[in-house]
């Protein structure tokens, strides 16, 4: 892992954290917020394929996706490493944090993919509604409805998995998530 500093990249493993008093701890702990937030954002564009996977699936999913788990590893090997340098409370800050502005990207990502669907979603309704030279127009009409439904229903359930475990993860990391707006607002949109 490597920590940006003043146009330099440092491994992390070079890294000394300061303690508060030393004084430099407030913005040493906001370089370490801010790489340790791109790494593991990094991990968020898989977040776009749950859609997929959820509707392929045969059954109702009961696991959460295989990524989820990774999203926080960054910040468990830097705290596994780094902890007894830290303090409880700049601990929390700081996982706290990563884990508000994750949420933010999450929450975005996932936002675009319904903005994306339901475009995608119009589009189709749009070549199959009425045309003069439809020939199927209504002769189908011994076919079954597609599962639209039972495909939402799996994504909702996927969606709400996912974040159950990255709160249980953060949890684990010691963050603080009830004073997180992001966390909490995600929760809510995949609740709906």
């Amino acid at each position: 892992m490597y920590l940006v500093h003043r146009k330099e990249t440092l491994p992390l493993d070079e890294v000394h954290v300061p303690r508060p008093s030393e004084g430099k701890a407030p913005q040493l702990t906001s370089e370490i917020r801010q790489t340790l937030v791109k790494r593991c954002s990094e991990k968020l564009r898989f977040i776009r394929s749950v859609g997929l996977s959820a509707r392929a699936s045969k059954t109702i999913p009961t696991e959460p996706s295989y990524f989820i788990s990774d999203i926080l590893n960054d910040i468990q090997v830097y705290l596994e490493k780094y902890v007894k340098n830290l303090t409880e409370q700049v601990r929390t800050d700081l996982v706290s944090g990563i884990i508000d502005k994750l949420s933010a990207k999450y929450l975005a990502i996932l936002i675009n993919a319904q903005r994306s669907e339901d475009s995608l979603r119009k589009l189709k309704k749009g070549k199959h509604g009425f045309s003069i030279f439809n020939r199927n127009s209504n002769s189908d009409s011994n076919k079954a409805p597609p599962l639209v439904e039972d495909d939402e229903l799996k994504v909702k359930f996927q969606l709400r998995l996912d974040v159950e475990r990255l709160e249980l993860d953060s949890i684990r990391l010691g963050a603080d998530l009830s004073s997180s707006k992001s966390f909490l607002e995600l929760k809510q949109t995949v609740s709906k």
